[in-house]
């Protein structure tokens, strides 16, 4: 019998990934037909298997590994009744795909890094902006500087931290 906190559980990660993982089914099968009908497909496949699933790991990258399979499957079915469909591009896409996560999770990490290097001041005042979701007027009266002054340095700390991101990737070869 499934606990109630883990079917919240379920719920709560796969609506993150729900809209991510019918985009990545539409670049795999280029059809909006095909690609609703193994969406429902992989869905239930997610949650029949979902006690498979290790907590604390990466749930997005293990629904699209059951999602790049419910594909296959799919893409097998229809070679039965004659719709060819090139393994070779479904290949290319998921491999550019897992690329693509591996760059955002180097950037991530190149990112958080940066920040940590920056001055004391530059990393407070990035923290009330992104943590708190403050806009720059509120800024501006929480650290008693004109809004101003507030948008300068922010502009400045962004070019900063791109800067600091694009050399790390770089020297860490993830580009």
């Amino acid at each position: 019998m499934v606990s109630q906190p883990q079917v919240d559980d379920f719920l709560s990660q796969y609506s993150g990934c729900e809209s991510w993982l019918f985009a990545y089914l539409m670049a795999l099968l280029g059809n909006r037909d095909d690609a609703e009908e193994v969406f429902q497909e992989t869905t239930l496949a997610l949650w029949r298997s979902f006690g498979d699933f290790q907590p604390g790991t990466d749930f997005v990258r293990w629904a699209k590994r059951v999602a790049f399979h419910r594909v296959l499957t799919y893409r097998k079915q229809r070679q039965r009744h004659g719709i060819p469909q090139s393994e070779e591009f479904l290949l290319a896409v998921h491999s550019a795909d897992e690329r693509q996560e591996e760059l955002a999770s180097a950037r991530v990490r190149a990112l958080d890094d940066c920040v940590a290097r920056l001055p004391d001041t530059d990393r407070r005042l990035v923290s009330l902006k992104y943590a708190s979701k403050a806009t720059i007027p509120q800024l501006a009266t929480q650290v008693g500087r004109s809004p101003h002054t507030i948008a300068k340095a922010l502009k400045r700390i962004r070019r900063v931290l791109m800067r600091c991101v694009e050399r790390t990737l770089i020297r860490e070869g993830d580009v």
